[in-house]
């Protein structure tokens, strides 16, 4: 199996069972997922969650990356370090050779212009009701990540009327529904 799966905290992703990806590749994420699921790679940049993070003691037993580790368990980030969580762990699953990196929960713009985050409303995340996040550094970086693995095929998962970049239009980032994605994911 060379696919990974990096589960961002867009609200496309609810709804798919995360623990049946566990036996069809390996799993990176991003930020507060630790609180209801464990990827094999966790991935925080803004230091409200990155220190909620470790002192939850979760790096202690599980591989963390962060900018500036503050417990001797969690890693540095040493690529893209600049970047946001979402990139960077596509980042790393890149850089761990995947060719199949599916990215779930990459909704990238907000839903009627307000926060679109699994973790909306609690803490380290902002309130339901602010003004979508910017979203124009994500499509650069991930971007940036494809050009750079070119070899590899990122996916992002989603439906057909989420928001898709000009920029995004090159040969090894594609766009697949969820039905096709499970199809996909659990035939081959």
């Amino acid at each position: 199996m060379n696919r990974a799966f990096v589960l961002g905290n867009g609200r496309s992703r609810l709804g798919l069972d995360l623990n049946s990806l566990r036996t069809a590749g390996k799993i990176f994420g991003c930020n507060a997922l630790y609180r209801d699921f464990s990827p094999d790679v966790l991935i925080a940049t803004d230091p409200g969650i990155t220190q909620e993070i470790e002192r939850s003691g979760y790096p202690e037993h599980h591989e963390f990356f962060t900018r500036k580790p503050g417990c001797p368990s969690s890693k540095l980030i040493t690529k893209n370090h600049g970047y946001s969580s979402g990139p960077i762990a596509i980042t790393y699953a890149a850089m761990e050779g995947f060719k199949k990196i599916y990215m779930i929960g990459f909704d990238l713009v907000g839903i009627k212009n307000k926060h679109n985050n699994v973790y909306s409303g609690t803490p380290n995340y902002k309130n339901v009701n602010t003004d979508a996040t910017y979203y124009g550094n994500w499509v650069n970086q991930i971007f940036n990540v494809a050009r750079e693995f070119d070899t590899a095929e990122f996916i992002r998962i989603g439906d057909n009327n989420q928001y898709w970049p000009d920029l995004w239009n090159r040969h090894n980032i594609k766009k697949q529904t969820i039905d096709e994605f499970l199809s996909e994911v659990y035939t081959v």
